[in-house]
């Protein structure tokens, strides 16, 4: 992304329920977010990132400024992977200002 005033959210408990219903409502008015969300469920976190997707194109083929989205796997229950996930997405977003 080029585009370093796009927002960047981060949802975690995002792979089912009210969780990945708040990142898709996200998804659906930030069109051009760089979105990270944490969970356990790789296969839940893949249908996520297509459903998102989808959501960006809008079936059109492509959106101009469409965002990016990433799944980072993770378990939150645990205190010590907290510190490491939060690492993880400012290495990502290369000490971006503004930001976490």
């Amino acid at each position: 992304m080029g585009n370093d005033q796009c927002p960047v959210a981060l949802f975690t408990g995002a792979t089912a329920g009210i969780g990945e219903a708040i990142l898709k409502a996200y998804a659906k008015q930030h069109r051009d977010a760089r979105i990270y969300f944490v969970g356990r469920n790789e296969a839940s976190a893949r249908k996520i990132i297509e459903d998102v997707r989808e959501i960006w194109t809008d079936g059109q083929g492509g959106v101009e400024n469409e965002g990016a989205i990433t799944f980072i796997k993770a378990d939150l229950t645990l205190l010590r992977n907290v510190q490491s996930v939060v690492e993880e997405v400012k290495r990502r977003e290369g000490g971006r200002q503004g930001g976490l």
